[in-house]
């Protein structure tokens, strides 16, 4: 843990083998960390408590999570990409338990817009995006980007998604959300990866 007013280390927290991504829950008090192992061995999801620095759990996951899992807006649910998997597992962070999984393909970056309906995965070897209901847990939409989608950021008003193409040429696609569809291709100055 780093000290944000000068950038000290404040705390170490020992015990966690190859951690990978983490997430912090939307009221601060949970840090979920992925520990990545070779891929398609089970790699757990770690729950530290960020007030003391201790570990409190760990969750089976059955192969690492690729990129950063994404909370829903109230912290009840945390999505997790399986890219080796080729699906989205939910974790339900009260019981800290895996509750559903859907298929996607080859997910990476995931983000959620404010509201926590719309699920957005980026699907790395198929060059498209899929739009995920999270209501009902089905994919509603499958957009095609740029090369080799990466990550995603959705603006303040949910009304466009950006999606980071790191083997496409240097671009980033904006994909509306009210259509689904990607209504621009920017070009930036080296490949975007997050």
């Amino acid at each position: 843990m780093v000290d944000p007013s000068n950038g000290s280390i404040a705390h170490t927290i020992n015990g966690l083998e190859r951690p990978s991504r983490a997430a912090l829950s939307p009221d601060g008090t949970r840090l979920y960390v992925s520990i990545y192992n070779a891929p398609q061995v089970s790699a757990p999801i770690t729950v530290i408590d960020t007030a003391t620095h201790t570990v409190l759990s760990t969750i089976p996951v059955s192969s690492p999570a690729y990129e950063a899992p994404v909370f829903s807006p109230s912290g009840a649910l945390l999505y997790v990409s399986l890219y080796n998997e080729n699906k989205i597992i939910v974790i339900d962070t009260t019981t800290r338990a895996v509750v559903s999984s859907f298929s996607v393909n080859s997910p990476t970056g995931l983000a959620i817009n404010k509201a926590g309906t719309r699920l957005y995965a980026a699907n790395n070897l198929t060059n498209t995006v899929s739009v995920i209901d999270t209501t009902n847990q089905n994919v509603i939409a499958t957009v095609a980007t740029g090369h080799g989608p990466s990550q995603l950021a959705v603006t303040p008003d949910d009304a466009y998604v950006y999606i980071s193409n790191n083997q496409s040429g240097n671009t980033i696609s904006v994909l509306e959300t009210s259509t689904n569809s990607v209504i621009a291709t920017l070009s930036v100055s080296a490949s975007p990866l997050r």
